[in-house]
């Protein structure tokens, strides 16, 4: 019986991480999704153009969403495999003169949850 116990709460702790997992994942690709566009915008003007004060409110955001979860990755609330795709994804950002000047100005902040590349 107590076996039974032990097993049920495990299964039930297994299914709350499975939600939160879950619930997270859609929050971060929600969240994404939205400003894909004007990442993908920014990305794509020329190397030697400067960043517009609209270009770096929507680069904070990214900026702020990539360490939220880094953070949740850390905690092991993110599986490697998802983390690992958002991390490409990050890098493949990051190779943009245009923003990676930025983003390395706000890494030296330590004010992204750790986030390092």
């Amino acid at each position: 019986r107590t076996q039974k116990r032990r097993a049920f709460g495990v299964q039930k702790q297994n299914l709350e991480e499975t939600k939160l997992f879950k619930k997270l994942f859609e929050q971060f690709n929600e969240r994404y999704d939205k400003m894909n566009n004007d990442m993908n915008r920014i990305y794509q003007k020329p190397f030697d153009s400067p960043l517009t004060e609209d270009e770096i409110k929507i680069l904070f955001k990214y900026f702020n969403l990539c360490g939220e979860e880094c953070l949740y990755a850390k905690k092991g609330f993110i599986c490697e495999e998802v983390w690992r795709a958002w991390n490409n994804g990050m890098k493949f950002f990051r190779r943009n003169p245009r923003i990676i000047v930025l983003w390395d100005k706000e890494l030296e902040s330590d004010s992204y949850y750790g986030l390092k590349f």
